[in-house]
């Protein structure tokens, strides 16, 4: 059975696209799990959908720019 983690690492690793994960959990152990993950952002519900829009800009922005100097 897999979870929306183990979806994400497969996702990012086939596809390498950025992840934002959208949760209702805050335990220690599903956090250390998504930090493996490499997420660009992580935001615990409820989130307002200006918050979501500008997680995920900012993870396409990264996404687009990483290896990239400033």
């Amino acid at each position: 059975e897999m979870d929306g983690i183990d979806a994400a690492a497969k996702i990012h690793g086939q596809f390498n696209v950025p992840v934002v994960y959208l949760t209702g959990y805050a335990d220690k152990a599903r956090s250390k799990r998504a930090k493996l993950t490499e997420p660009y952002d992580y935001l615990f519900k409820p989130v307002e959908s200006g918050q979501l829009w500008v997680a995920v800009e900012a993870a396409i922005y990264k996404h687009q720019n990483e290896g990239t100097p400033w």
